[in-house]
């Protein structure tokens, strides 16, 4: 993924400083402000090689007869680039501000958007300064390199709060009472609310705490204005020095993670109390392991002199300690590695984390990996209360399952390298990653933080994420065995080249990476090949102790599953031609109640692909549309046509679609064919409008609040597919607002709740068994056969389908009989015969099965396995008969 699909804080506070630097500069200037005092235009051009001799001499008088180029007319060169980049000093913020507030024509009042954007680069500086300041005043060695960040970075506060109160005056009264309210409450006392601890600083920091200011100059903010920059974008010379700007990136970069990772511990406690599924909250951790990446790449870019981060979290553990008054080499016991009294601290930078990475890469190498053997740090007690133990003990836990864990990453590393996994995870990357550069990144560190968390929501109980993956194994290995057993009987085989092969392909896959414990082997052949004895271990230990993968692993297998299965009904027309009869007895007003599995389906998929547009609601459309979903040429149905002969559709034949438009993003990825596929800007509109298109009213990002946390048991109504009359459902490219919000820069919380709720609303698309439908519509069709092959016989004769495999052509037969009644009549006796009590005909076997219940099979199955309690509403626009 680019970092510039979502925004992180560090980039979102630089870039809240350059838009109030523009407001303040081209709002001076529209009030007056002195043109000459301004900065000339930064370029983004290398400087020009000195020019000699006669290249000189022609630079010189081309200047003199394009004198609007030269530097000498500054303002009128500056009045045309419309984009152009200016500098400013921090002092002429205050000096712009004071223009401004003390000008009368014209008036300005400060939008709300610049006061949102202006508390907010004060709020995330002001904290962090007041704790680094805390820290250094602590240390009595402080050099003086810090003593010149400390001072240099609390100058730019003062400005920007003096700016702050110069404007006031002229800011909104109703929003200037409740920010400033807010603010008063939000802000710690230096020293004091704190109290040096960085976990106390990052539960308080929240970026989004304010109104949510947009990061582009030109998009709105607060819904009803706009940060206007006029002609220039200004920017401000560093206003601190480079030491502090490091460190405060490395603070914003960490306190990105610690966000994310409470956001994901709700999310994990939301699956735990069954209120979403294991593929929901696996794949919106896995893409917030993406995002972390992209974090850490980002920070790189901007700082390619500062990448150490061995170094980086040493000298984070020593300010750590010295903020706490600890000394950083005192240790309660001898053995200890490290002060226990800031262990809270440490953890929620990751510092545990990182410590425990680092310890394994230095006794690994590329070819050569540990052999721990059960209990060499101890006994992991999952049944222990987590929460009563000491920080050494808690400590010494997590070593304990990070250490053991980690060769199974490598295992599974070596797994992928012969045979190509199902899954892309990105922790197992980061991992082989990791032993081949020798070195840790950051974002790992946070990674396996959130999968500790993991295993300390679900402790013993850990295991619940194999269970259901075996579970969603065997119900979609039941479901296929059903239907090729079904297809055996009635002794009909497909004539298409999509038979039953796909079907086998899918339940191979689930023997090869369910059924199979794949890193017990790939552990086997490492001990064979080092010569030593396999320690025993318990089957499926990597799976059992890795929900995360376990809920991936349950995506590749449902989203290879649905595309096999909607593909295998396709070739069988099943589906589809009983959706086309039943909109006809609907319309016609023949049948008595609902069929609800088929609504639901109606509901999934798009119209125009089942009806190639809206429901037809004549005789002459439901024979005309059903004929060219079945690969009839439309000039097949014209009533002046010549007879040139039978035509096919160049279209071909209609069939039922992909329906989870968030789940095919993902697809790619987890299905393991194209590795680590990048999540797209187009990606994230994708996701972002599904859940726009559902109304779902994000909440805030501080609030981290997954969708339907409940306690009430698996059972809840889950939303259903947002449509009406059969119209599309996917979500339209382009819409205004999800294009700003991927254009300015997503915060990485606000894409994650989004990705949670668009892959849960598409649970029930995902989970829907299309095998179990088509069974239903087939023995639907050899009913209506039943009461009305004899008829068809006597009015289509040999032109009557040959083979039994063509048995979904039977509605269209029906169609074709009612359209043309008249000419049928003259054709064969009325006495014995009348063309439109065939319709009447399907009608009575189409009620006899949904009075038995049988129509909603899948809805009732739906509701016992997974809780979901789905009414689809009424597509039709009429009541029941």
């Amino acid at each position: 993924m680019s970092s510039n699909t979502f925004g992180s804080s560090y980039r979102q506070y630089k870039t809240d400083t350059s838009l109030v630097a523009s407001w303040l500069a081209n709002t001076a200037q529209q009030c007056g402000y002195p043109h000459d005092r301004f900065a000339f235009p930064r370029t983004s051009q290398s400087k020009a090689p000195k020019l000699k001799g006669r290249a000189r001499k022609l630079a010189r008088e081309a200047e003199l007869q394009n004198p609007s180029k030269s530097q000498v007319d500054g303002l009128e060169s500056r009045d045309r680039l419309s984009d152009s980049q200016y500098l400013i000093t921090v002092n002429d913020f205050v000096l712009f501000a004071e223009w401004i507030a003390k000008s009368a024509r014209p008036r300005v009042d400060v939008p709300g958007s610049v006061v949102s954007v202006l508390d907010r680069a004060i709020t995330m500086r002001k904290r962090h300064s007041d704790w680094w300041c805390n820290r250094s005043d602590n240390d009595g060695d402080n050099n003086q390199k810090e003593d010149q960040a400390n001072s240099s970075h609390g100058h730019f506060i003062g400005v920007l709060d003096k700016v702050r109160e110069i404007l006031r005056p002229r800011m909104p009264k109703g929003l200037r009472d409740r920010l400033y309210g807010q603010a008063a409450r939000r802000l710690p006392t230096p020293g004091k609310a704190t109290d040096g601890h960085m976990v106390n600083l990052f539960e308080n920091l929240d970026v989004e705490d304010t109104t949510d200011a947009p990061l582009d100059p030109k998009s709105p903010a607060l819904g009803q204005e706009r940060i206007n920059t006029m002609r220039g974008q200004y920017s401000v010379n560093p206003p601190v020095s480079d030491f502090e700007e490091v460190y405060f990136a490395v603070h914003c970069l960490l306190s990105d993670f610690y966000q994310i990772r409470k956001y994901l511990q709700e999310v994990w406690k939301s699956y735990n109390k069954g209120a979403i599924d294991l593929v929901v909250a696996s794949i919106t951790t896995n893409t917030a392991f993406d995002f972390a990446r992209c974090l850490q790449e980002d920070f790189t870019k901007a700082f390619p002199d500062h990448t150490d981060f061995g170094k980086q979290m040493s000298i984070l553990y020593v300010q750590l300690c010295i903020a706490n008054n600890q000394d950083p080499e005192s240790k309660e016991q001898p053995d200890d590695e490290i002060n226990f009294a800031i262990y809270d601290d440490a953890e929620s930078m990751f510092l545990i984390t990182y410590g425990h990475l680092s310890s394994y890469i230095g006794i690994i190498g590329e070819n050569n990996l540990p052999i721990y053997r059960p209990g060499t740090y101890g006994v992991y007690d999952a049944a222990s209360d987590r929460t009563s133990k000491s920080s050494r003990d808690r400590f010494r836990e997590d070593m304990i399952l990070l250490l053991e864990i980690l060769p199974d990453f490598c295992y599974f590393s070596i797994v992928s390298s012969t045979v190509k996994g199902p899954v892309t995870d990105e922790i197992a990357c980061a991992v082989q990653e990791m032993i081949t550069r020798n070195e840790v990144p950051i974002w790992l560190a946070f990674a396996a933080q959130v999968f500790l968390d993991i295993h300390h929501t679900f402790r013993e109980k850990v295991s619940k994420g194999f269970n259901d993956l075996v579970k969603s194994a065997k119900y979609i290995e039941n479901n296929i065995e059903q239907v090729l057993r079904y297809h055996a009987g009635i002794g009909i085989k497909n004539s298409s080249d999509c038979d039953s092969e796909e079907l086998f392909l899918v339940m191979n896959h689930i023997k090869q990476w369910v059924h199979t414990d794949v890193m017990q082997d790939a552990r086997t052949r490492f001990f064979e090949i080092a010569k030593f004895e396999s320690p025993p271990e318990e089957s499926f230990l990597f799976l059992k102790y890795n929900p995360l993968y376990c809920g991936l692993l349950s995506f590749s297998l449902k989203a290879l599953a649905q595309t096999e299965t909607i593909d295998f009904v396709n070739s069988w027309h099943s589906i589809s031609t009983c959706a086309h009869l039943y909109n006809a007895l609907r319309q016609e007003r023949l049948v008595s109640s609902a069929w609800t599995d088929m609504d639901l389906a109606l509901l999934m998929h798009e119209s125009k692909d089942i009806f190639v547009g809206d429901f037809p609601k004549t005789i002459i459309d439901y024979s005309k549309r059903i004929n060219i979903a079945l690969g009839t040429s439309i000039v097949m149905s014209a009533r002046n046509r010549r007879n040139t002969g039978f035509k096919n559709s160049k279209a071909g034949r209609r069939v039922l679609n992909n329906i989870s438009p968030v789940s095919e993003v993902f697809w790619s990825r987890y299905r393991g064919t194209e590795g680590r596929a990048p999540l797209s800007p187009n990606d994230v509109e994708t996701i972002l409008t599904k859940t726009i298109g559902d109304q779902y009213n994000g909440s805030s990002e501080s609030e981290m609040s997954p969708a339907k946390v409940t306690t009430n048991g698996p059972e809840k109504t889950h939303p259903t597919p947002h449509t009406k009359s059969g119209k599309s459902r996917r979500p339209q490219k382009g819409t205004t607002q999800t294009e700003e919000l991927v254009a300015n820069g997503v915060r990485p919380i606000r894409i994650l709740d989004a990705l949670l709720h668009a892959i849960d609303s598409e649970m029930l698309e995902l989970n829907f068994d299309h095998l179990r439908l088509h069974t239903v519509c087939w023995n639907l069709l050899r009913g209506i056969q039943q009461v009305v092959d004899k008829d068809l016989h006597k009015i289509f004769g040999s032109m009557y389908q040959e083979e039994d495999n063509q048995l979904p052509f039977i509605v269209s037969y029906i169609f074709t009989a009612a359209e043309m009644k008249d000419l049928v009549s003259t054709l064969v006796s009325r006495k014995e015969l009348e063309p439109e009590r065939l319709l009447d005909r399907a009608a009575e076997v189409m009620n006899t099965m949904l009075e038995a219940g049988i129509g909603r099979l899948e809805v009732s199955m739906l509701k016992a396995r997974l809780g979901f309690e789905v009414e689809p509403p009424d597509l039709f626009g009429q009541s029941l008969p």
